[in-house]
């Protein structure tokens, strides 16, 4: 089971500084809501984070407008948020595959999945380097929505439109391959 929380980044802030410096906070924060006050978060040598003394597993992420977290109880959980924006479209080829492409950059929303399940994906191989473009992509109406990763691994998809614009998509380890 995955437990997602989410707190959001206010708009306002202006300065790149204090923009990182509210996304850390908030990351912080939703660490302490889910492990006790004193909780910090640090990383594994894949750069995957965790909460020291905490006994599940976590992934962060955050964008423009949210800052969100991913609990489970596998260490192969991966998240994403991210918020539609036009440099996404100009960079698909370099995430998606030549196969996927014309599938997943019909509408805005679909590239803005994509990306998102790329990324969650990424993060719950804990494959430093994996290329995004290796990660496959199944028909966006294909239920339930699954991704591979080149060793095999077969990953559970689910996605929430969290705030209009904004997608955020979890990704876990399926016990089942992909077909």
């Amino acid at each position: 089971m995955i437990t997602v929380l989410t707190i959001p980044i206010p708009a306002e802030t202006a300065d790149r500084t204090t923009k990182r410096q509210c996304e850390r906070t908030a990351t912080l924060s939703l660490a302490q809501q889910v492990a006790g006050p004193q909780a910090t978060i640090a990383h594994h040598p894949d750069g995957a984070p965790y909460i020291p003394g905490f006994c599940r597993h976590i992934s962060v992420t955050h964008c423009r407008t949210i800052a969100a977290m991913a609990v489970a109880d596998t260490p192969h959980i991966g998240i994403d948020a991210e918020t539609s924006r036009p440099q996404l479209q100009r960079v698909a080829s370099k995430y998606l595959s030549a196969s996927e492409l014309p599938l997943w950059s019909a509408t805005p929303h679909l590239l803005l999945l994509a990306w998102t399940i790329k990324e969650a994906v990424y993060k719950a191989a804990r494959t430093p380097g994996l290329p995004l473009h290796h990660i496959r992509l199944p028909h966006p109406q294909a239920h339930p929505l699954q991704a591979a990763t080149p060793d095999g691994r077969t990953w559970l998809i689910s996605h929430t439109l969290h705030i209009p614009g904004t997608v955020i998509t979890t990704a876990i380890l399926s016990p089942t391959p992909h077909h």
